[in-house]
């Protein structure tokens, strides 16, 4: 038996008393003996400060977590009224760049050293909820004596990493951090829930970055038999082979990285795809190539989509701008659209002459098949909720009237994420019904209070 083991069974004899044997957990076992190698007294820690307060909070600035702060709300607000939790948010190297709570919080974590500008990772302070995620990159709670040092005994803590969801690397940590007694057994479910939602926010940031990348280099003259392939900042392909990267000359547009050839042939269509849920532009994806529509566009091809069988421009007219609707006008629409489409969209009736797929196809799918969870993670925001055509305004409530009964009806994860998602996040009956089904007393259900009471004072 090596030392480091021995030093672990000591210490969890001393900590039970009387002969006994503290059990320890796997990863909590694995984070003493880490903590012991690295010479961590467990009497009593002295953190190591790295930054001020200032410079602490310009790195914080400077971080990806910074700019998706809002989806954090819930945990913010489990932080405040007269409770003692703490609310951090570190960078990758266990930096505490941010930290939110009330006074009596604040003075618990300077009892500790917790403060903004230390570093709070298993080498510094021993095992805690965000060393260790940092080190086994997994959602942790620690529980008090769990903690390697005795003067955190007081505490449990709560902390999922946040990765780059293309690269894996470790982007920083949130973790909230407490008295046990305001701990329930769904908080690491909650904290891991609004990792999650930052993660999921990042990668949709990333793929509108890359619909407007593609659409302004494909807008130049030539393009289209030009570009051979398109590789985002982080190395991942965005348009092209995945054959490794194509042999040519390389130029950098913005931070991505366009490899050219030279002129081929026109590329026969290939098939469509539209997304048109969310806020943000509309767009059209064909051949790997992204367009982003305007909204008279969106609102067209969206209605030839769900008619299989065709629309004539009379019937798109009179859809689209009711008794004022001139087939006229249809028609220019659909001439600029095939700038996009070619062959891909057919006239005499309009329609699509290619596998055809959508997001809300993706919705509805997935409901007809019943994956509440699945169409709830799908429904990522209303069908194009900027247009005022009446037809899409009546789709748009059917969708959204379908997703929201299914995810009451299912309960559990299901209603959770439709109420965390940006759709459901003023619907107060799913919120309700949400905290109805919430534990009593739990971390969860006081946040899920909180936000339903906001509600209800925003209808007063």
């Amino acid at each position: 038996m090596d030392a480091e083991i021995g030093d672990v069974l000591a210490l969890a004899r001393e900590r039970a008393g009387r002969g006994g044997m503290m059990r320890l957990r796997p990863l909590v076992a694995g984070s003493w003996r880490r903590a012991f190698r690295a010479g961590v007294d467990p009497g009593r820690a002295t953190p190591v400060m790295v930054h001020d307060d200032r410079e602490a909070g310009a790195r914080f600035e400077s971080l990806l977590l910074a700019r998706h702060l809002d989806l954090v709300a819930p945990l913010i607000e489990a932080t405040r009224g007269g409770g003692g939790r703490l609310l951090v948010i570190t960078a990758a190297d266990g930096e505490i760049v941010m930290m939110r709570g009330g006074a009596a919080a604040r003075r618990r974590g300077d009892r500790i050293g917790m403060a903004p500008g230390v570093l709070w990772t298993e080498s510094s302070v021993g095992t805690n909820a965000i060393g260790t995620s940092i080190s086994q990159r997994a959602l942790v709670r620690i529980d008090g004596p769990e903690h390697f040092v005795m003067t955190h005994h007081e505490w449990t803590c709560v902390a999922a990493p946040i990765t780059d969801p293309d690269s894996g690397e470790l982007l920083g940590v949130i973790d909230l951090s407490g008295p046990v007694r305001e701990f329930g057994p769904d908080t690491a479910a909650l904290v891991g829930a609004v990792g999650q939602l930052i993660e999921r926010q990042i990668a949709v940031e990333r793929r509108a970055a890359d619909a407007r990348i593609l659409a302004d280099l494909f807008a130049r003259p030539g393009a289209a038999g030009r570009v051979a392939a398109v590789l985002s900042p982080t190395g991942r392909l965005v348009w092209g082979s995945d054959d490794g990267q194509p042999a040519g000359e390389c130029e950098h547009y913005e931070g991505y990285t366009v490899v050219t050839t030279g002129p081929g042939p026109s590329a026969a269509p290939g098939p469509v795809r539209l997304r048109l849920l969310g806020p943000g532009e509309p767009e059209l994806s064909m051949n790997g190539r992204v367009t982003r529509l305007t909204q008279r566009r969106a609102d067209l091809l969206a209605l030839i989509a769900r008619a299989p069988d065709g629309l004539s421009a009379d019937a798109l007219a009179e859809a689209l701008y009711g008794d004022r609707g001139r087939p006229g006008t249809v028609r220019t629409e659909v001439h600029r659209a095939r700038q996009s489409l070619g062959a891909a969209l057919a006239g005499d009736p309009y329609r699509f002459t290619v596998p055809l797929s959508s997001d809300v196809g993706d919705v509805e799918g997935l409901l007809r098949r019943g994956d509440v969870r699945g169409a709830v993670r799908s429904y990522t925001g209303w069908l194009l909720p900027r247009s005022d055509a009446l037809t899409i305004e009546l789709l748009r409530q059917e969708l959204h009237e379908s997703v929201r009964a299914a995810a009451i009806a299912a309960g559990g994860q299901a209603l959770r994420e439709y109420c965390l998602g940006e759709p459901g996040g003023a619907d107060y009956h799913a919120w309700a019904r949400y905290v109805e089904q919430c534990a009593p007393g739990s971390a969860e259900r006081a946040v899920a209070d909180a936000h339903l009471n906001g509600l209800c004072r925003a209808a007063c």
